[in-house]
């Protein structure tokens, strides 16, 4: 293998082949920077927690754990210590990361960045060792460079190209080192250099097996066609072409690759099985073993699948999702900027999936005979047709995951198919005329700002750094706590189990569970007593209530030592309750550091059965992705909320953008609402007012209209319940229509309707309503109020300059 890669070195020297490689390297570099911040890891998918339990097994890999793939260990309500194992990984991924995280110990923020750094090294040796594979099938670097950069600049491919798993770009790189080798093989006969790279491969991820399927297949086919010719030509029969076959069969290094990618597979997965049956003390009868009912729930061979799958086996969900991902990695992002709605798919759901399959059979046909007419490309059909056909191996067997959003990172793998494609097109054209070589150039140069502008645009989905500075705390934050508690039991208190984090996911469990690597951790629910008596440390979200923390520094989490979850929530209960509430209602409503608490005294098991819900309006719609009037949050008591001595109290972190009002309360499912409150932040009447005096109103009719920069100010002095009644209308015509989404065009407004209940307040005898207008220039405000089914009772017209 050294001496191939100084033989390329010379070849670069001699023939001048490094401006092609050179403008690929450029462009993988650029990754960097257009990504922004990676010293952090949020992304506003669900696809964190693959990236979290990487870096879980990444950080608790060690050999005094005998190099077992723990996620962690957590505290049993009696007091026992269980591991949590994910043995289906290859060791390979995760030790690696280790390796370019552990120079770093000390800071979670700087581990992420290492472990996401690595994370885009693969992904462009991907690339690179890809060009350099298809250079030598199609014999010019400009069309294997356009091929490379093209294919590379899918959603999928670009959006995970620092995701931090074994299951993207390592894998992607395992896939395109073994392609290699099959090229390698082909022309040269290297089948050692094969064998080794197929064995590095296994140890970075599985799903080099969907590439070495089809070409095992395609390859051992061909040689017993080539074999059976002479008898049957002969006319000596079935038993002449048996022997054949069979002889075939002893001296075929396909089938020799086979083996040894199976033997060696074997040994990986076999060495992970048998760490974690050793880590259940050999107690848990294999079939029970998490990582082999977790290979068998995907499969489907034979298990009960986990709630997550009970619908995605059929197989018109797994061909149809398949198609579609396949059909994205054949789309640059540039040319679509529609994500992963990809402008080429948008039919009715009903048709999508046929509109693919004609769309890309129609594609596969013309590769075909492109391959069968391209001279340079007939020794290699075997490794090509396995590249373009990997997409299928892996999903099909594995329908577990083919149809879930939650694993459309494994669609990054499906780069090969359009590497193919794209090459053999361009090489097949360039055959065909003079000056071919140019061509290839002037395509390559093309596709060069298609790859950069691909990744910008791919890198600003999740560039938001209001998130960014939020983890940031976070991680600063653990980085205290883990000094403190390394390596004792720690408890979480319930506060982490809020959904409504979902507008702030560094605190979603998961993630605490990484912070917290290396301590046996005991979840929440646990009961308040077992909890203190068996664990060291408690984290919690709140630190008032008088109960001294040791992490008196920090924003966001906090560390409490011999404290119970039930003392520290009666400690803020009886904080809270000295003071007056925000709010009234069958609970009294209490804000503190970004929190909303719910107190009620007493409280009967009757008051947390119904589901609370939680309407957050934020001060600017903007802070909000995508830009909407509220967030809508519906939560359980059990996720937040803890009952203690007749009382009962709950939780629920608030988002961390500026908030003008909160609508809370509880649901009677099926039927309504059971009660609700609104509170207001304090500035929300006071501006309002403090306008309304310093101006003239825009408008006059059953409320006074005032314009503050991109807010409507309602206004009625006196006022009373009775003019709160029915409903508002508020339209806004914009200056330009192009400003509106295009399903809304074809009405020439935003139609903004509301109720008072959700935007005004009663004040002092005066009517306050603020809204928030759209953020582009507005022509003309169109408002009212009036009784559905019934009259309006007034209305009023605003030209704005």
């Amino acid at each position: 293998m050294l001496s191939h890669a100084r033989g390329y070195a010379t070849r670069l020297r001699e023939r001048r082949d490094w401006l092609p490689l050179a403008l690929l390297l450029i462009a993988l570099a650029a990754l960097i920077p257009l990504g922004g911040d990676r010293s952090y890891f949020y992304r506003p998918t669900s696809h964190t927690w693959d990236s979290v339990k990487n870096l879980q097994l990444a950080e608790n890999l060690s050999p005094s754990s005998g190099f077992r793939l723990l996620i962690g260990e957590r505290v049993r309500a009696g007091g026992e210590i269980e591991p949590v194992m994910y043995g289906r990984f290859p060791i390979g991924g995760p030790a690696l990361i280790k390796l370019a995280a552990t120079p770093f110990e000390g800071s979670l923020s700087a581990k992420i960045l290492a472990a996401r750094t690595l994370a885009l090294v693969f992904f462009g040796a991907a690339a690179v060792v890809a060009y350099i594979a298809m250079s030598r099938v199609v014999r010019s670097r400009w069309a294997a460079l356009a091929a490379t950069l093209l294919a590379f600049s899918s959603y999928y491919a670009l959006y995970f190209s620092d995701h931090i798993s074994n299951e993207t770009n390592m894998d992607m790189f395992g896939a395109a080192l073994v392609f290699h080798g099959m090229i390698v093989f082909a022309q040269e006969g290297r089948f050692r250099q094969l064998a080794v790279k197929t064995c590095v491969a296994l140890l970075l991820g599985w799903h080099v097996y969907a590439l070495l399927l089809p070409f095992i297949a395609l390859g051992f086919g061909g040689e017993v066609v080539a074999r059976l010719r002479p008898p049957f030509r002969s006319g000596e029969g079935l038993g002449a072409g048996a022997r054949a076959v069979a002889g075939t069969a002893l001296r075929s290094r396909h089938i020799a690759l086979g083996l040894i990618a199976i033997a060696f597979g074997g040994a990986v997965l076999g060495f992970n099985l048998a760490n974690e049956y050793a880590a259940h003390g050999g107690e848990t009868p294999f079939s029970e073993l998490r990582t082999v009912k977790s290979i068998l729930e995907r499969t489907d061979l034979g298990a009960s699948p986990i709630s997550i799958y009970e619908d995605t086996f059929a197989w018109d969900n797994v061909l149809g999702r398949a198609l579609v991902r396949l059909g994205g990695a054949f789309v640059p992002y540039a040319l679509t900027g529609l994500g992963r709605d990809f402008g080429l798919f948008a039919f009715p759901e009903s048709h999508i999936y046929a509109a693919s399959a004609v769309v890309l059979g129609g594609l596969a046909a013309v590769v075909c005979v492109l391959a069968l007419a391209l001279p340079s490309a007939r020794g290699h059909r075997a490794a090509l047709g396995a590249l373009a056909a990997m997409p299928f191996c892996w999903g099909l067997p594995m329908r577990g995951n083919a149809t879930l959003h939650q694993h459309d990172y494994e669609a990054a793998l499906y780069f090969g198919a359009p590497l193919v494609a794209f090459a053999l097109a361009l090489a097949w054209a360039l055959n065909r005329r003079r000056g071919g070589e140019r061509t290839a150039a002037a395509v390559a140069i093309i596709a060069l700002p298609v790859f950069l502008i691909s990744a910008l645009q791919v890198g600003a989905l999740y560039r938001e750094p209001g998130h960014a500075e939020f983890h940031k705390a976070m991680l600063a934050d653990f980085d205290r706590i883990r000094e403190i508690a390394r390596g004792a039991t720690v408890a979480i208190d319930r506060s982490f189990l809020m959904r409504t984090m979902k507008s702030d996911p560094p605190f979603r469990l998961h993630w605490v569970f990484y912070y917290l690597s290396g301590s046996p951790t005991a979840y929440p629910g646990m009961e308040a007593e077992s909890a203190r008596r068996r664990t060291d440390f408690m984290v919690s979200m709140h630190r008032d209530g008088g109960i001294a923390t040791l992490t008196p520094d920090n924003e966001l989490a906090f560390l409490y030592a011999g404290v119970s979850a039930a003392e520290l929530y009666a400690a803020r209960y009886a904080s809270l309750a000295s003071e007056e509430p925000a709010a009234r209602s069958d609970f009294d409503l209490y804000l503190r550091d970004n929190t909303l608490s719910y107190l009620k005294e007493p409280c009967a098991p009757s008051d947390v059965e119904r589901p609370f819900f939680l309407n957050v309006f934020p001060a600017d719609a903007n802070d909000l992705s995508p830009p909407r009037e509220f967030d809508d949050f519906v939560f359980g008591f059990s996720e937040g909320g803890k009952t203690f001595g007749g009382k009962c109290m709950m939780n629920a972190p608030l988002p961390s953008y500026p908030i003008a009002s909160i609508r809370t309360g509880q649901l009677i499912v099926g039927e309504g609402v059971a009660w609700d409150a609104k509170i207001f932040a304090p500035s929300y009447i006071s501006d309002a007012l403090r306008v309304a005096r310093a101006s003239e109103p825009v408008a006059r009719s059953g409320f006074d209209l005032y314009l503050d920069g991109e807010r409507l100010i309602y206004l009625k002095d006196p006022c009373d319940e009775s003019d709160t009644r029915g409903r508002f209308f508020l339209s806004v015509h914009p200056a330009n229509l192009e400003d509106l989404p295009e399903y809304r065009r074809r009405e020439m407004r935003d139609s903004l309707n509301f109720a008072f209940d959700r935007y005004g307040v009663i004040s002092d005898g005066k009517c306050v309503i603020v809204r928030q207008l759209p953020d582009y220039d507005i022509a003309r405000i169109e408002t009212g109020q009036w009784i559905p089914g019934g009259e309006r009772l007034w209305s009023a017209s605003i030209r704005v300059e």
